[in-house]
Formats: structure tokens, sequence, C-alpha cells
């Protein structure tokens, strides 16, 4: 990930997607960041005003909601049912997928997000074991 740093302002460009794991009570969400730029204001050891940027894809996104969507209420399992959502999220969309924007003939498929963070430095503790897989209330 090449990166610089100006005036005390660190910048980073990520050559490839990174993936962020925010918890949803017991749901674990994965979302791929595309062209991801991530950019703090670092002062020793902590970093202040941090954002992370970039895109998400739709198609990407639809299967995480999915599976939380079922545990939530059941007859969204159904792919009939659960299509409001989809055309709902996808009509999000307010970019291209390789964060280019402006060409009126293309229809956008990027949904762009922008991630607010202050970080600091911490001493760790032993690794905790990943919590199991849940099962997929939509599976079977």
């Amino acid at each position: 990930m090449p990166s610089y740093v100006v005036a005390g302002t660190w910048v980073a460009h990520a050559t490839a997607p990174i993936t962020l794991t925010f918890q949803l009570g017991e749901f674990p969400l994965e979302f791929r960041i595309h062209n991801a730029i991530i950019s703090a204001k670092v002062s020793g050891p902590a970093a202040k005003g941090g954002i992370i940027a970039g895109v998400l894809d739709p198609e990407e996104v639809l299967p995480v909601f999915a599976k939380v969507a079922g545990a939530i209420y059941a007859p969204l399992c159904d792919p009939v049912d659960f299509e409001s959502i989809a055309v709902q999220v996808r009509a999000t969309s307010d970019i291209m997928l390789d964060g280019s924007n402006g060409d009126p003939t293309q229809i956008c498929n990027g949904i762009s997000l922008g991630i607010g963070f202050d970080a600091a430095a911490v001493q760790l503790g032993p690794l905790v074991p990943p919590a199991p897989d849940l099962p997929d209330p939509c599976a079977g």
C-alpha cells in the first residue's frame, strides 16, 4: 500500500480491495472496499480525524445484507422478497466501481463510502480465537 506523510497527515492508497468487518449484534458484516484511500493526522502514537474512503460493490454488499435480513425476518430468505431490498441497495450507486465519475453515458455501479476514525497506540494481549461462523439463516 503506497503511502506518504505531508505536514503530519498520513495518506495511503490501497492497491487491492481492503476488508473491514463490523459487528452487528452477533453478525459479522464484512465489506470489501475498492480503491480505498486512508488518511489521518498523525501526532506521536495517535491519529486523529482519520478517514477511510472508497467504493463498495453493491453485488458484494447484497449477500452480507441477505444473511442479516433473513435472520431478522425469515421471509426475507426468499429471493423474491429480498429483491425489494436489493433494488434499494443498487439504487444507492453514485459512482463507478473503479472510482471514476462524470461519464453521463454510464450507469453508476459503485457506492461511495467514507468512514471516520481516531486511533491510538495500545498494548495488545494474547490472540483470541475467531468466533465460530454463524449458520446462514436462509440455508436449507
